[in-house]
């Protein structure tokens, strides 16, 4: 199987499907015991906890799942069967005579990269105290 690191994110070909998965995306959604509670799935990382550069130290990937060992050494395992799964809508699409085009599936996945790197950089604003409590003051209601 085919596979390419750019800057963001980790791209696949398996010659049926390609696969554009930002580096964020995947590292939030390990699933292991240290990311996640087993019988809840809630989440005990917090993305904010990784720089919003993360890039993985390294990548192989067979048939069935990618793994991925980050700067860190912790690592990530996801079968491409939950990929299949979280691409999947939670709720019925509306489909009001549009088809689906691969235009909007790129536009939809572009805005999800800008929209993870945007929550990551406030998320480490916050972390930084001097810019959380300029953010509070700016945003306090006199």
């Amino acid at each position: 199987m085919d596979f390419q690191l750019n800057e963001i994110s980790l791209i696949i070909n398996n010659k049926k499907l390609e696969y554009e998965l930002p580096y964020l995306w995947i590292r939030d959604n390990c699933h292991c015991n240290e990311c996640r509670i087993g019988e809840t799935l809630e989440k005990r990382f917090m993305l904010n906890s990784v720089p919003v550069d993360l890039k993985p130290k390294s990548v192989d990937i067979d048939e069935n799942d990618i793994n991925i060992r980050w700067p860190d050494d912790h690592e990530t395992t996801i079968s491409f069967k939950d990929i299949k799964f979280l691409k999947k809508p939670r709720k019925p699409e509306k489909n009001y005579g549009l088809k689906t085009s691969s235009q909007n599936i790129t536009i939809g996945m572009t805005f999800l990269r800008i929209m993870t790197l945007l929550l990551v950089l406030f998320l480490s604003l916050l972390s930084k105290e001097q810019y959380a409590l300029k953010m509070l003051h700016a945003f306090q209601i006199h």
